[in-house]
């Protein structure tokens, strides 16, 4: 009887350690989107699985990719510094749905982490606020439902 109780303890512990592991190189994984990169997250939170977001995964769209994080500041600051919800930023774009123009709605595209021109209702990244160059453009990020 020991001998089982010691085995479950030890599978208990060993399942705790790989749960452990598998979340924080989960983590790790988040940190290597290149900047501008627009993200989704498995909840359509900042704390689910952050993932390049596409056309499928825009209702769950949680902000765009920065590199400004602090490199001696803990791991989730750094993760978190990184995830930028909120000012204007430059987002990497694409011309799916033509080109993008100062005052377009920008969404994701097909092309997972980069953003397109709205032509539809549906969630809005943001607002461009100048024309699109060399596949960046300038947003205000507003993640919000835009009917057009």
């Amino acid at each position: 009887m020991k001998t089982i109780y010691t085995y479950i303890i030890i599978l208990s512990l060993t399942f705790v350690s790989s749960s452990i592991f598998a979340q924080k190189h989960q983590k790790i994984n988040n940190l290597v989107f290149p900047n501008g990169t627009i993200l989704s997250s498995s909840d359509g939170t900042k704390v689910g699985k952050l993932v390049p977001a596409s056309f499928d995964t825009r209702n769950l769209m949680v902000g765009v990719y920065l590199n400004q994080g602090n490199s001696n500041s803990s791991e989730m600051a750094r993760i978190e510094s990184k995830l930028v919800t909120d000012g204007v930023r430059n987002v990497k774009v694409n011309s799916e749905n033509g080109k993008i123009k100062k005052g377009d709605p920008i969404t994701s595209s097909s092309t997972p982490g980069e953003g397109m021109k709205a032509t539809e209702s549906g969630i809005i990244l943001g607002i461009a606020t100048e024309d699109a160059t060399n596949g960046y453009v300038q947003v205000r990020i507003l993640i919000q439902y835009l009917k057009l």
